[in-house]
């Protein structure tokens, strides 16, 4: 998982550890949820999960369903997917679901949707960034 070279300094690349078999999740609720549904049906097509970790890290989960299939997993250190900050954490995840997009059947119309949601909240991600960093300058 890498970000773009274009961001390169302004989203920190993720904190990769090795996968917990027995790890722990979140049990209940994570702290932010944010789901693209189907515009027709409003069925939960997409799901960003993000939850802060004791480390002062944030952690999150991505999970797709498209026609023929999908993925989902819990978010927690179990995965060992870990970001600086929230709005890092928000970038990668975005990352997460656009390749999952690519990898599975979204069905017609939904692929072109569920692309234009995650690459609006990395977008979001980066501005945002930008944002920082132009007043921590001035």
């Amino acid at each position: 998982m890498s970000t773009l070279p274009l961001f390169k300094g302004i989203i920190c690349p993720p904190v990769i550890r090795r996968i917990d078999p027995y790890g722990s999740v979140v049990k209940g609720e994570a702290f932010e949820m944010l789901e693209h549904r189907d515009p027709k049906r409003k069925w939960l097509r997409a799901q960003i999960e993000l939850h802060p970790h004791k480390e002062g890290l944030w952690m999150w989960s991505a999970s797709l369903m498209g026609a023929d299939g999908g993925r989902s997993y819990k978010v927690g250190p179990k995965w060992g997917r870990f970001a600086e900050c929230r709005r890092d954490a928000l970038f990668h995840a975005a990352g997460e679901i656009l390749r999952m997009a690519r990898d599975f059947d979204c069905g017609p119309g939904f692929g072109k949707s569920v692309r234009g949601w995650a690459t609006g909240l990395q977008q979001a991600c980066v501005e945002e960034a930008l944002s920082g960093a132009e007043m921590a300058a001035a």
